[in-house]
């Protein structure tokens, strides 16, 4: 079966066109996971970066069509950024996914110990204890090798991507954190249009990738189921 199809894209500039048809891509692949793979443990974790992909790249062509400033372009980036780099973990071995579910875990742990802390001094929430204890015990029920990466960066460097992530973070991490340059910097400068535009085209790069790669898998599944 072929499933992925080439997209008709200009990437030689940045073009709301790119947006659409991306756009198009990633929800084709999203409606046939819905429709025929959601059993499947790893395509239920494929199905929900695709879908924040595609929100992403929605999220895109607003933000040219509002004429936001690079913060918002340059958060974008990473964003997909990062939801690539999940991806390649997710189809580099068959049970990485696992890692997913037990990292769910950790973070709503986390999450909840934090929102305990916040409102400690403010109001009673009797429920918070039981809560944490269930999600502990989840997380501890999530059987994955030992060593396997738990955040963006370790997983960077486990699909070979160390020194994209390092280069990334040069220049995005200026932008989407509140960097001593974004507080000081002329305003002309941040709004340089050239980093938009990188901006811009790598979220579609970022986003091709997502497209290509889970189209791929389903190619190989539906190939291999028969």
């Amino acid at each position: 079966m072929k499933f992925r199809r080439e997209l008709d894209l200009d990437l030689t500039k940045p073009n709301t066109n790119n947006i659409d048809i991306i756009y198009s891509g990633l929800d084709s692949v999203i409606e046939y996971i819905k429709a025929n793979l959601t059993g499947e443990g790893k395509f239920y974790a494929l199905l929900k970066i695709s879908t924040a992909a595609r929100s992403g790249i929605q999220r895109l062509k607003d933000a040219v069509q509002q004429n936001d400033t690079n913060v918002v372009f340059a958060w974008l980036a990473r964003n997909i950024f990062e939801l690539d780099l999940v991806t390649r973990f997710v189809l580099k071995e068959p049970t990485n996914y696992k890692s997913l579910e037990k990292q769910f875990y950790k973070d709503e742990i986390e999450m909840f110990e934090g929102y305990k802390l916040l409102i400690e001094d403010t109001v009673a929430d009797p429920g918070i204890d039981a809560r944490l204890k269930n999600l502990r015990d989840k997380w501890e029920s999530v059987d994955t090798e030992k060593g396997m990466p738990s955040n963006i960066r370790e997983i960077a460097e486990y699909v070979g991507a160390k020194e994209e992530y390092q280069i990334f973070y040069k220049t995005y991490s200026k932008y989407v954190h509140p960097s001593i340059w974004l507080i000081f910097a002329p305003s002309k400068l941040k709004q340089n249009p050239g980093f938009r535009n990188i901006f811009m085209m790598k979220s579609q790069r970022y986003a091709i990738n997502i497209y290509e790669k889970v189209a791929e898998a389903i190619e190989d599944q539906v190939n291999k189921n028969g």
